[in-house]
């Protein structure tokens, strides 16, 4: 009778245990999946949120001038600055100030930065850009180039950067009328992103200008 109640009793905890590990399990993968939706929809939020505030949006037919001057945007949350024409408008910082989002004559330039929650690397990050009709990896950054679906050029950079933790992204989107300008501003903008070095303590003002 005391075998039989122990017999019992140990079925009872592996079964316990097992059904732990289950809830365990998939509470883990739904809180992966919930973070690998949030990470990757940041950049087209902040593409339609700065779309939908942008001061100016219209797109000459003809090329307008880029100022040569330059201001700087840095997000000491994230670690990361980058230098941008100062003819372009900051129409938009995302609320977990993570990124921001710039215009200026058709021109769209969205940049910001998330938690390597899963683990990836350049080569996953480069697998996802099918529409890349160039691409170039160099340690732990990659850039792509290529067209949108309403005709744009468009030129990013992504950087994998603390041990992995975070990835950085810039993306400029431009009208083919304008490449010859954006052909000597890019090297500007994307050279040194995200230029950590350039990176202060925190700073409740997230941007400042040179």
């Amino acid at each position: 009778m005391k075998k039989k109640s122990r017999l019992v009793l140990i079925v009872w905890v592996v079964s316990l245990f097992l059904i732990l590990g289950v809830y365990i399990a998939v509470k883990n993968s739904n809180i992966s999946s919930f973070r690998y939706e949030v990470a990757d929809s940041i950049q087209s939020d902040l593409a339609n949120k700065g779309r939908t505030t942008k001061q100016d949006d219209s797109t000459p037919l003809r090329p307008v001038a880029i100022s040569s001057k330059y201001k700087r945007y840095v997000n000491p949350l994230m670690s990361y600055a980058i230098k941008y024409p100062s003819s372009f408008n900051m129409d938009f910082e995302s609320g977990d100030s993570k990124g921001a989002f710039f215009s200026f004559a058709g021109i769209n330039l969205s940049v910001g930065a998330y938690y390597n929650v899963l683990d990836k690397n350049i080569d996953d990050i480069a697998a996802n850009k099918k529409d890349a009709v160039y691409s170039n990896k160099i340690n732990n950054t990659c850039v792509f180039s290529g067209y949108t679906s309403d005709s744009k050029i468009y030129y990013e950079k992504y950087a994998i950067y603390s041990g992995g933790t975070i990835i950085a992204f810039a993306r400029l989107e431009y009208p083919p009328h304008m490449k010859e300008q954006l052909d000597n501003v890019i090297p500007k903008i994307f050279k040194y992103f995200p230029n950590r070095k350039d990176c202060p303590p925190y700073d409740p003002n997230y941007y400042v200008v040179d």
